[in-house]
């Protein structure tokens, strides 16, 4: 399995991470998650579905000046193993780690793993066979919009792009993964309420939604998805938020993801 390398953030926060790259683009989207609403106050709890290495977690614990409980779940093992090396960094209390990937119902998924764009790990990677620009333009997007200390990303010509997107996606690998729910995480914590759910798991959010138990819905105070808008996703998730009381909604698109069906959904209770 990869070592974890450590690195320095633009503010020049440490963090355990795959690569400095990928860690610098995955920090440019955080704050993103608390926009349009959404807010986090010390004693905070939140549960990160697909958390990748764990930065929304070390920086929701900074936002808190370390008083919140993070309960992070990655399901692919290499990234887990970065994630761990994080959470190890604050105490069990504050920053959980769990090697599962979350879905309608508990069992086991084989996820696809590419060792060179870690984020784009998914247990649907035919979806860049159904549109062979998706990823093109993702590379594009990413590029045109790079974080401080990749700047040099904003000159690469438009042409290299579908090489770009070939070459991450050389070298896949792929794992079987415990697959969990939400109500489970809820349960085996002990949970008397979730301030926020995060959920960014690369086409998987609404069977994740589904996995939540008529008697915990009213635990969760506020929701931000991303979802990949395929056969009427996005209308399907904002439906099931509704329908269980999370009506203060907002919809938006990253400026990175202007050309592709990715969107944010933001829900909140009244």
């Amino acid at each position: 399995m990869t070592r974890p390398q450590r690195t320095r953030l633009n503010d020049g926060t440490s963090v355990y991470c795959l690569s400095r790259q990928e860690a610098l683009v995955l920090d440019s989207h955080v704050d993103g998650y608390l926009r349009h609403g959404i807010t986090i106050e010390p004693g905070a709890v939140i549960i990160d579905a697909g958390a990748n290495i764990g930065l929304f977690g070390l920086r929701a614990l900074l936002r808190c000046g370390g008083q919140a409980t993070v309960l992070a779940c990655e399901p692919v093992p290499p990234i887990f193993n970065v994630l761990a090396h994080n959470a190890a960094r604050h105490s069990a209390q504050q920053f959980r780690a769990f090697c599962c990937g979350l879905s309608s119902r508990a069992g086991t998924a084989e996820l696809t793993y590419y060792p060179r764009a870690p984020a784009l790990s998914t247990a649907h990677p035919e979806i860049y066979d159904e549109d062979r620009e998706l990823l093109p333009r993702g590379v594009l997007g990413t590029a045109r919009h790079a974080p401080a200390g990749m700047k040099w990303a904003r000159w690469l010509p438009a042409s290299l792009c579908r090489g770009v997107a070939s070459l991450l996606q050389s070298g896949a690998q792929r794992f079987h993964c415990e697959l969990r729910t939400i109500s489970d995480i809820i349960q085996q914590n002990s949970l008397s309420r979730v301030d926020l759910l995060k959920i960014d798991v690369e086409g998987e959010e609404l069977e994740v939604l589904r996995g939540i138990a008529p008697e915990h819905w009213p635990l969760i105070r506020q929701i931000v998805v991303e979802v990949h808008d395929r056969a009427g996703r996005l209308a399907a998730v904002r439906g099931l938020l509704r329908e269980h009381g999370l009506l203060r909604q907002h919809v938006a698109q990253e400026e990175a993801f202007a050309t592709s069906p990715f969107f944010n959904v933001y829900a909140r209770r009244e």
